[in-house]
Order: C-alpha cells, then structure tokens, then sequence
C-alpha cells in the first residue's frame, strides 16, 4: 500500500504494484510458418504438424502449447487439437510434433495426428500456456495462426 499524506496523517488512496521479478515469459519466438516443413498436405494422409516454444524469462517453467485445427469456413468447432509439452529453463526452449494424447480418454474423436478428411483451406491456432498458468511479463506472444491447404487424395 502507498499512502499520501496531505494536511491531515490519513490514508487518502492506495493501489497495488505487480511485479514479475526472475519470472518465466514463454513464446512461440520464431515464426509458426514452418510447422507443417515442406509437406503436401492431402486428404486421409496424416500430418506431422511441428512446433518449438522458449522461454524468454529469467526461471524455469512446465507448461505446453496447444494447436487447434479448423475448417476455415468453421473457426469456433476445431476439427483436430494436438499439444507439445515440456520443461525449459531460462533461455531454453521446447520442440517436437504436437500430437493428440488424449483422444481415447476424452473421447473427442480425434486421432493422435491429424488426417484432414477433405481438401480445403485450414485454420491452424496454435496458443502457448492455453489455461493461462504461467504469470508472464508478456502474455501478448503466446499466440499464433497460419492458413494451409489441403489436397485432394490420390483416387483409390
């Protein structure tokens, strides 16, 4: 508490001072544009959809990044979500293929990679830290989206 002390030895006002000393900050850091690397994404073939996240802070933090796949004529119903989770320490970072592994437990449908299952333009959102658990100095880095296509598949 800052007190003021005018004419009178009263407190006239207060407000609280937030400070994130030695704390974590996580971001995505490098451009999202090379998840997908040099793939021809096609119907029914499986993806390998790849990430990296760092953490720009001063201590060490868990947390993950989550990517959410969308139809884009339909952003409010994913149609696949994978995560890439991990520890990095200070100036350390994060990196592997985001990938489903809860689809059995929450019976969400979806696959452990994603297949797309038509050919059209897609909606990648990728959010680091999702639930908001890390206190960062910049939340303002932690998301990130890109727009892919998506082939017809070789005729059967």
């Amino acid at each position: 508490m800052v007190r003021y002390f005018g004419d009178s030895f009263k407190a006239e006002d207060h407000f609280s001072v937030v400070m994130l000393v030695g704390s974590a900050d996580v971001s995505f850091g490098l451009s999202v544009d090379g998840a997908l690397g040099k793939q021809k994404l096609k119907v029914g073939k499986t993806a390998e959809i790849d990430g990296m996240w760092q953490n720009q802070g001063k201590s060490t933090v868990q947390s993950y990044a989550e990517v959410d796949v969308y139809f884009s004529s339909d952003l409010e119903h994913p149609v696949w979500s994978g995560t890439l989770a991990g520890v990095a320490g200070p100036g350390g970072s994060v990196s592997g293929e985001f990938v489903n592994f809860n689809s059995a437990a929450s019976n969400n449908g979806f696959s452990e990679r994603w297949a797309p299952a038509k050919a059209g333009t897609y909606v990648l959102k990728f959010t680091l830290d999702p639930e908001n658990s890390v206190a960062e100095w910049d939340e303002l880095n932690n998301e990130a989206a890109i727009k892919v296509s998506v082939e017809k598949g070789a005729p059967s």
